[in-house]
């Protein structure tokens, strides 16, 4: 009966240890305060046109986008204006350039928008060819009541729809709401959907190592409560959050986040800068 009872507790041991979903380690979300970050000035942007939106990085430029269609690039060796276009008036509330070319002579690969854009009739995102100024909207299959801004995977070629879950208009405390979707198709993934924590109003995202970094705003009051500067990771794969990042910066208002050579950048309003961001 012994030796029947610990062959049976070898075979159990056996198997947990080889159980790739056992975590012996608890979960625990990493919150890093403002006093743990540094935040340098990277580029002044020296310019108040209307309400400033998403940003990114591509190549050596930097590409701030302004609620009324204009994309303004900067040098990133030189921090100074090298270009000012107006595209299509919209919400260009979070951008990303993919790796895909609509012609093989183009300077630029096409650029993901996951914002509000005057052309689309329902909920879903935009392409922009910045090369000819063309646009194509693709649609959600699928109802999602408050869009937000998107985050773009596009080695897996999955999409995240960021926004507040039952479309809460008390944003400031309702959960966001994350939905996978294809990002070929905007077929969406409904049963891959999931909750978290609200960590501020959302501004901008991008996908950096399996994660969606996520940057909150305002600083100032909003609807008289006073929420920091936030910025955050989704693990995707998990859907947990690992880590939260207070930035502070109460006076001020976040509005795009870009990932470059191992750092992050903030663009903010008010003060009209670029700061880079380590933590």
């Amino acid at each position: 009966m012994r030796q029947l009872l610990a062959i049976i507790f070898a075979l159990f041991a056996y198997s947990c240890s080889n159980d790739d979903n056992l975590d012996p380690v608890p979960f625990r979300t990493e919150y890093i305060d403002s006093a743990e970050v540094k935040m340098t000035e990277f580029i002044n942007l020296s310019d108040n046109p209307k309400a400033m939106q998403g940003m990114t990085v591509y190549g050596d430029r930097l590409y701030q986008f302004y609620n009324n269609g204009r994309c303004r690039v900067f040098d990133m060796m030189s921090k100074q204006l090298i270009d000012d276009k107006t595209f299509v008036e919209g919400h260009y509330g979070s951008v990303e350039f993919s790796d895909e070319y609509e012609n093989p002579s183009d300077e630029l690969p096409l650029l993901y928008i996951g914002g509000r854009m005057e052309v689309k009739t329902s909920p879903g995102y935009t392409v922009l060819n910045m090369n000819q100024g063309d646009v194509k909207c693709i649609e959600f299959d699928s109802l999602i009541a408050n869009q937000v801004l998107c985050a773009f995977d596009f080695k897996r070629g999955v999409g995240y729809n960021l926004g507040y879950k039952d479309n809460d208009p008390d944003h400031e405390f309702a959960p966001y709401e994350v939905t996978p979707f294809d990002i070929a198709t905007g077929k969406c993934d409904i049963a891959g959907r999931f909750f978290i924590k609200n960590e501020g109003h959302l501004q901008d995202a991008t996908f950096v190592d399996g994660n969606i970094w996520v940057v909150t705003g305002w600083g100032s009051p909003w609807n008289g409560v006073d929420v920091p500067i936030k910025m955050f990771s989704i693990d995707v794969e998990y859907q947990r959050v690992p880590k939260v990042v207070t930035l502070g910066w109460h006076n001020y208002e976040a509005e795009g986040i870009a990932y470059h050579n191992g750092h992050f950048l903030i663009s903010m309003r008010k003060s009209y800068k670029v700061f880079d961001v380590t933590f």
